[in-house]
């Protein structure tokens, strides 16, 4: 499950990654949200909280991720990602 957080400000957008990440989540949140920001800031800074209770990617989730990160590789300025888990 994926939540935009409140510290989603401009062209910073902030989420919070729970349990696991599916298709449904890319579809219907992440994608449309990171559109919508590139096609209005052009490049975009974004950080990817992923929690304690995070366990991972959903094969589908997993392709569309790396399917939006190679077309849209040049619209991110900055990228971070936050876990305690040494596996990411």
């Amino acid at each position: 499950m994926i939540a935009v957080m409140q510290e989603t400000e401009g062209r910073a957008f902030v989420v919070k990654a729970t349990e696991s990440l599916t298709s449904q989540d890319y579809e219907n949140v992440l994608i449309p949200q990171l559109k919508q920001l590139i096609d209005k800031y052009g490049k975009i800074r974004a950080v990817l909280y992923l929690d304690e209770n995070f366990t991972g990617w959903e094969p589908g989730a997993a392709w569309d991720d790396a399917v939006f990160d190679i077309q849209h590789r040049n619209n991110f300025e900055k990228l971070a990602v936050v876990s305690d888990k040494k596996w990411v």
